[in-house]
């Protein structure tokens, strides 16, 4: 059973963080990285073995699944495929919660900017981000919507060039007594993404293709950093992302042939780079490149855009696989770019 703290929560304090710390802390540079592995290119046996409430998980661009286990390192087991330098840290046994908030102590967060919490109860569901301030900590007070015990909160940080994590955990708060997110079974592990090309427009409403589109589903639990991504058909690159795109787990982002055919308080949508998708009603490809060059091709037929202003959607919606059906033969509606077909939002 964790032990339970009597007192009042209030916001923290330096002084607050005299205990965490003395705690080690694990910072790695110049780390190259193997599917499962960890290496430091030197002495791997120099790196302290932290254990219980103090191991320190280690975010490595989304490459590192897990916390570092020194006896699980071998010298055979390592080739190195990654290179990058970060002294990124989560430490949950630093972080707080209860009915009013969720605090994270000075220096228990390195290297992210925010963190965002999300969980849903009787009350609805909740879905904030709060920045991590100059000292490391964040704090987060709730006037409405807090967490009721058992409810499962699914936590992010992110940050600027560097993966996400993450943990799940279940409430816990007994009156005065507080639990940290360690104590509650936050086990800080990558957040990975995964984009698909969800619903594609080739053959616009009307005769102006402007109205194109393509649109990209973040179906993973990590952000997506999509600077330098590109987008093309069988001619030519259509559109590359802009250096800081981004699109969240669970997000959409909507690619128009033009900013005139933007509808008006669609945000999350821009226009394409070369002025034009330039997609055929006769049949296309359709070709996502992110930056590590592993391409998602999508080649659909004349089938998908013999009407007008009538998308092409993924079905079963929200997965990564299946089959591109015609957006009408799902909902009444012809495209919902932006937004899920049901018109929700993503």
């Amino acid at each position: 059973m964790p032990l339970a703290r009597d007192f009042e929560p209030v916001p923290p304090t330096d002084e607050a963080m005299t205990h965490l710390n003395s705690i080690p802390r694990l910072i790695v540079s110049n780390v190259t990285s193997t599917s499962g592995c960890i290496s430091t290119g030197a002495s791997r046996r120099t790196l302290p073995r932290l254990a219980g409430a103090a191991s320190l998980c280690l975010a490595i661009a989304a490459t590192a699944p897990g916390c570092l286990d020194e006896a699980s390192l071998s010298d055979d087991a390592l080739g190195a495929t990654t290179s990058l330098v970060t002294t990124a840290t989560v430490i949950p046994s630093g972080m707080w919660a209860n009915s009013s908030w969720f605090v994270g102590n000075s220096g228990s967060v390195v290297g992210y900017s925010q963190v965002r919490f999300e969980y849903t109860n009787s009350g609805g569901a909740h879905d904030f981000t709060v920045p991590i301030d100059s000292s490391g900590g964040f704090t987060k007070f709730m006037s409405s919507g807090s967490p009721f015990n058992g409810d499962v909160i699914h936590a992010t940080w992110s940050g600027t060039s560097i993966g996400d994590v993450g943990c799940d955990f279940v409430f816990h708060y007994n009156g005065g007594a507080v639990f940290s997110f360690a104590e509650m079974g936050c086990v800080v592990t990558p957040r990975i993404a995964k984009v698909v090309i969800n619903e594609i427009l080739a053959n616009e409403a009307g005769s102006d293709t402007a109205g194109e589109f393509i649109e990209l589903v973040n179906l993973g639990n990590g952000t997506a950093n999509l600077g330098g991504w590109t987008l093309s058909d069988a001619v030519s690159t259509r559109h590359t992302f802009a250096a800081g795109t981004t699109l969240a787990p669970g997000r959409a982002l909507v690619v128009f042939g033009g900013a005139s055919a933007i509808p008006a308080g669609l945000g999350n949508a821009v226009a394409a780079s070369s002025g034009a998708l330039g997609l055929n009603n006769t049949g296309d490809t359709v070709v996502l490149t992110p930056a590590d060059g592993q391409n998602q091709v999508v080649i659909y037929s004349s089938a998908l855009a013999a009407s007008d202003g009538v998308s092409m959607n993924l079905t079963p919606e929200g997965t990564a696989s299946g089959q591109y059906v015609l957006h009408s033969s799902l909902v009444a509606a012809p495209a919902s770019p932006g937004m899920r077909t049901s018109g929700a939002a993503w």
